[in-house]
């Protein structure tokens, strides 16, 4: 009875661990030997109606605005006009005037392209070869105004400083550019 009973017990062991493997298999993530398969799928984003950068945009510039003049007529014992305008490469021009100048507060304008070309042609030619101060000695005026201009081209920057005896060349394109200024409108920007 003994071995009837061992075989009974055996069976059921032996079935009981083999339901237990199979369970165990599926629920254990897949090995090596035996991969599960895997299905990718790729995804592609719509490509744009229409394709914008900045290029497309905003278009590069002609030319970098910068300055061609600066002058500043400064105070003297008396009633000099007290005034200081700066004109760029584009056209614009400030202006700002202070005392005894019939144009006091700040304005802006713009001067035509053939100025601007005169101009330009001008400061190439003469600025180059001033001086940084006239006069050239120390034969300064206390009572006299000092004018301050700051000429720009293509070249090397000039900074000169006028008590009195400016070469001629300086006071005819000075002249010339008042005359310019004084033939336009001027927007007030403040006063």
């Amino acid at each position: 009875m003994i071995s009837k009973s061992f075989l009974f017990i055996t069976c059921v062991l032996v079935l009981f661990s083999c339901s237990a493997t199979q369970k165990s298999a599926q629920s254990s993530p897949p090995t090596q030997q035996n991969p599960s398969p895997v299905i990718t799928t790729q995804v592609t984003p719509p490509k744009p109606a229409i394709k914008t950068s900045i290029s497309d945009t905003i278009p590069p510039p002609a030319f970098k605005i910068d300055t061609l003049i600066s002058f500043s007529a400064g105070a003297c014992v008396g009633h000099c006009p007290v005034y200081s305008y700066t004109i760029l490469n584009d056209g614009s021009v400030s202006w700002h005037g202070q005392n005894y100048i019939t144009r006091i507060g700040n304005f802006i304008t713009k001067l035509p392209h053939d100025k601007i070309e005169v101009l330009s042609q001008w400061i190439s030619e003469y600025a180059p070869q001033m001086s940084a101060e006239y006069p050239r000695s120390n034969d300064f005026i206390p009572d006299f105004p000092l004018t301050r201009i700051y000429l720009k081209n293509k070249q090397t920057p000039k900074s000169i400083v006028v008590n009195h005896s400016a070469p001629t060349e300086l006071k005819n394109m000075l002249s010339k550019v008042e005359s310019w200024l004084e033939q336009t409108e001027w927007k007030t920007i403040s006063n």
